[in-house]
Formats: structure tokens, sequence, C-alpha cells
């Protein structure tokens, strides 16, 4: 839900609704295609499991199976999966063609009006619980996502402050997050999923992920396997789930081969261990931030080609000054994305920039030292 509210936020105002769903399902879509050919491929030339799973029954039912399958639709069509956890790709498919309705109805109705439909709506007509497989019961925690987006909230509890004492509510939230992510876990192994499951599902996670994003997403090394994780974990999850049950059942859970398991166990780890330790290294000798920061305090003055000078009092003035400007509106498009909240001139329409602005922007790139004639 966070993902796709940003993504609809973004994309959807220069394209109609349809459109914006076509691209974002072939973009989820994209990557369990290959996931699944390549099952496809592999189990055919090992012993051609995919013909008698898909046409046992006939060749025209068969074709429609596989193509249900590939298109990530078996689930909602009640037809199975040639891996048990490839039904997550008929919750991804709705997830993208319900998110317009889902966000539109946040921002009309509110958030917690949704939530409280989505809450009610299963009790009401007697289903009751979805089941563990069924997109419906991931719907409540789809929209806290995108609840989470619309408000910014992740900046929101970074930003939280107790008064002017930036330490003390940096140790006042980290021991909060602490005992709630204690306390969530705790409830989670007391509640009843088949009647509260938005709780397990939506609710107890929260505390949890704030944990994450807040601290340990920040720490070196860690945030580059975070973020891997989380940009792969779909595939990763099921390519894992389909070696697992397809072919290694019996060594996974076999007691025969429990030496077999820990040594594969742990040259596994090893080789993560020894990864992140790479990763991590590179990361402490890694000057992208500071060629950045080069690159945004160069930008205003390389723009105009300067010619070459020996010392700063010898630029031109008027290249400075235009330098300072245009710095200053490339730092504002990048921070603002807009110029809403500056003063445009009546007649021509101009943008005017605060002088302090301009001398701000010089003091970075010359030092506090040195003063514009303004005009």
């Amino acid at each position: 839900g966070y993902g796709l509210y940003l993504s609809y936020q973004q994309d959807g105002e220069r394209l109609s609704t349809p459109r914006w769903m076509g691209r974002r399902l072939v973009k989820v879509l994209s990557g369990y295609w290959v996931i699944f050919v390549a099952a496809m491929v592999v189990c055919m030339a090992i012993d051609r499991s995919p013909m008698e799973f898909y046409f046992s029954q006939g060749r025209y039912g068969g074709l429609v199976k596989v193509l249900l399958d590939f298109f990530g639709l078996s689930n909602l069509f009640g037809t199975s999966n040639f891996c048990y956890t490839w039904w997550y790709m008929s919750a991804a498919v709705m997830f993208v063609v319900l998110a317009p309705l889902c966000f539109a109805g946040m921002k009309k109705y509110g958030d917690i009006a949704v939530m409280l439909v989505l809450v009610a709506l299963p009790r009401l007509v007697g289903e009751g619980f979805p089941g563990t497989e069924h997109f419906y019961s991931f719907l409540p925690a789809f929209c806290i996502g995108g609840m989470f987006a619309r408000h910014k909230s992740f900046d929101a509890f970074h930003n939280l402050r107790v008064g002017n004492h930036p330490r003390l509510s940096g140790v006042l939230k980290f021991a909060a997050l602490v005992v709630l992510c204690g306390l969530a876990y705790k409830l989670s192994t007391h509640t009843r999923v088949n009647t509260y499951w938005e709780l397990n599902y939506a609710i107890y996670p929260i505390p949890i992920i704030l944990f994450t994003v807040e601290y340990l997403a920040k720490v070196p090394g860690l945030k580059q396997v975070l973020f891997f994780l989380g940009k792969h974990s779909a595939n990763i999850f099921m390519i894992h789930t389909f070696i697992r049950s397809t072919y290694g059942a019996d060594l996974v859970y076999g007691q025969s081969h429990f030496i077999t398991v820990m040594a594969v166990l742990l040259v596994i780890g090893i080789l993560t261990v020894l990864g992140a330790g790479v990763r991590l290294v590179t990361s402490l000798f890694d000057n992208t931030e500071q060629m950045q920061e080069y690159e945004d305090k160069l930008e205003g003055l390389v723009l105009f080609d300067p010619l070459p000078f020996e010392g700063i009092e010898n630029i031109d003035d008027l290249t400075l000054r235009e330098a300072a400007v245009w710095g200053c509106i490339y730092n504002i498009q990048e921070t603002q994305g807009n110029f809403d909240n500056y003063a445009h001139d009546p007649v021509t329409e101009q943008l005017l920039l605060p002088a302090v602005e301009v001398d701000t922007y010089l003091a970075r790139l010359l030092g506090p030292s040195f003063r514009l004639t303004h005009r």
C-alpha cells in the first residue's frame, strides 16, 4: 500500500486510471513471469511434472489453468497454483486493481471510515475470516500502508519531539518502541487469527516497522541488506518456496539429512556475512554523498561554463549572481518540488527570490566571508 500510494500520487495525475493499472500490473507480474517460466523449464527437464499438474484432466482445461497461473489469477478463480505460495500474485493483482478505489475513499471519506468498512463488511455478511490466502485478509494492512504514505507518518515520527529536548525525545521514542514491539509480539501469540486477523496482519506489525525504519534501516551495512530484501523479497520468497516444496521437502524436513542441511545453512550464513562485510567496507569508503554535495554546490556555477580563473575574487560579479540564483532555484526544486511558497512579479510573473537565500547559497559555495552586491 505504501509504494502503490506513492506511485499513484506521482503518475495518477498524468495517466488515466486504466493506464496506471496496466503499467503497475506489468511491473508487478514481470518478475513473477521470469520465475514462472524458469520453474516450468526446470521441472519439464527434470520430470515433466507441469504436464501432469496442469493437463491431467484435459488439454483445454489444462491450458486455462496454465494461463490463470501465469497471470497470477489462479487463486481468484479457484484453480490450483503449481507452487502453493504463488497465491500471493492474485493478492498483488487485486491490490493494484483496488488501489485507486481505496485511496479515493480514504481521501473523500477519511481513513477511519474506510478501515471501519473493511473490518465490518465480512462480519456483517457472515463470512468471517476470509483465510490466510485471500487478498481481503490483507486489505486493511494494504490501506494502512497507504495511510502512512499519505500522511508521511515515518517523517512525522522521526521529527517527533518532546519540547526542545531532542536527546530526551530520542530516548523516549526508542524505549516506547521497544516496549510496543514486545507488547505486539506478546499479543500476537494470544490473538485468535480467525477472529481478529486485522490485529495480527495490520496493527501489531506497526511498531516493528517503525523501529526498523527509525533505527535498523540507518545502520551501515544493514541498511543495504534491508533495502535489497525489501526490493526483491517477493521474488526470493517465491523462488525459495518453489524449491522447498517441489524438490527440497525431503531434504529440508528429513532427519536423515540433518548434517547436510546444517552444512548448507552454514555455508549460506558464511557467504551472507562475508557479503555484508564487503558491502559495509565499501560503504565506509564510498564518497558518493560527498561528491553529490560538491555537485549540488557547483551546479549553478558550472551551468554557465565560466572562463578559467585563479581566485574567487577574479570571477565576474554577474556570473556569480546568476550562479547563485540558479543554484537556489535547483535547490528549491529538489527540496520543495515547486515555487508555491515564493512571490512572483505581478506583471512579468517572474520568480522573486529573497536576497537572504541567494546569500546563503553563496556562503555554502564560497564561504561565509564572501559578500555579493545585490541589484
